[in-house]
């Protein structure tokens, strides 16, 4: 895979973490749009990673990662992703699944649940728009 398209992939899972994504509900500023702010390009490629394997996962099963920091005074940083539901097909073909996201940087939590689709024969996840 490229460089640019795995940064157009981070950069759509970031766009979605920050808009919100939560169904029926106008797009307003995500808990985690601060945490995902401070993630650099390697915890936010963790991120994604998480989120692709959380959508295939069963209920409750997390997907995480622990990144540690290149400072050795800093605390390491940790992303998971996990399904709180099941995926509902789309009349596309695709499917949607909730997923709750949890960031850990510098000390701070940040949770919330998103809700991510795939489209038919794809294996890209992106946030529901």
């Amino acid at each position: 895979m490229s460089r640019t398209v795995a940064l157009a992939q981070v950069a759509g899972l970031v766009v979605g973490l920050v808009a919100g994504c939560t169904p029926g509900t106008p797009q307003t500023r995500s808990p985690l749009s601060a945490a995902v702010n401070t993630l650099d390009p390697h915890e936010r490629h963790r991120l994604k990673s998480a989120v692709t394997r959380a959508f295939d996962a069963p209920d409750g099963i997390f997907t995480g990662y622990t990144i540690e920091p290149l400072n050795i005074e800093t605390q390491p940083t940790v992303v998971w992703a996990k399904p709180v539901g099941p995926a509902a097909d789309r009349p596309d073909g695709g499917s949607c699944r909730p997923l709750e996201i949890m960031i850990v940087k510098e000390g701070q939590t940040s949770k919330s649940t998103v809700t991510y689709c795939r489209a038919a024969g794809s294996k890209m996840v992106e946030p529901m728009s």
